[in-house]
């Protein structure tokens, strides 16, 4: 067993290193101050660097300003051009050939039927969702035919005019349905023959719009 006494008092211990702790604390202190010093040295250098950069990017933002602006006015009229576009694919993809189908309708009718009157409309409707078609904007297309039968079997002429609409291949596509809308007697006082005057719609297949 060994024991070991410190004999000197605590204000007697003396540091045996040849660089004080006075020292090493100065040289610390140096130490950070310097890098202190080169950091804002190196902040105030990139400071400057980065403002000049944000210079040049203002100035060349500048300068394309012009070219933007141009290209905002093309975008817009771009737009504007390509929805004009998509309506009048719309138009032109729902649209019929009024003018055949008028010929065909004309070609029908009996040497007994004179037709006086041929109004085709379309209009724009929007409908829900249904079994056979979807939700959409629609156009429905309506012909109605007026005129007058001569004769006896004057009635029963025009049902079969109707008949003849209804039954045509070229028509078959686009009739939904054909009806007697009204049937009176147009005849004059003392005329040889009865004349009937009637109304007849048809009403047509809608056509997706858009």
């Amino acid at each position: 067993m060994s024991f070991q006494i410190n004999l000197l008092e605590e204000e007697e211990v003396r540091d045996t290193s040849r660089v004080s702790r006075k020292f090493m604390m100065i040289l610390g202190v140096a130490g950070f101050v310097a890098v202190l010093f080169a950091s804002v040295l190196f902040t105030s250098w990139r400071l400057r660097s980065v403002e000049g950069e944000l210079a040049d990017q203002k100035s060349g933002i500048e300068d394309l300003k012009p070219a933007y602006e141009r290209a905002l006015k093309i975008k817009e009229s771009l737009g504007w051009r390509e929805d004009a576009l998509s309506e009048l694919e719309s138009w032109r993809n729902s649209s019929v050939d009024v003018d055949v189908f008028l010929a065909d309708v004309g070609g029908h009718v009996p040497e007994n039927i004179q037709l006086l009157n041929m109004h085709f409309m379309g209009n724009l409707v929007r409908r829900p969702a249904r079994a056979e078609l979807a939700a959409g904007v629609f156009r429905e297309y309506q012909l109605k035919l007026s005129g007058q039968a001569v004769g006896e079997g004057a009635d029963s002429d025009v049902l079969e005019y109707i008949r003849d609409l209804q039954e045509d291949e070229s028509f078959k596509e686009l009739l939904t349905t054909s009806r007697l809308q009204s049937m009176r007697s147009a005849s004059k006082s003392g005329a040889d023959q009865a004349i009937r005057a009637f109304s007849i719609v048809c009403d047509m297949e809608a056509r997706l719009w858009h």
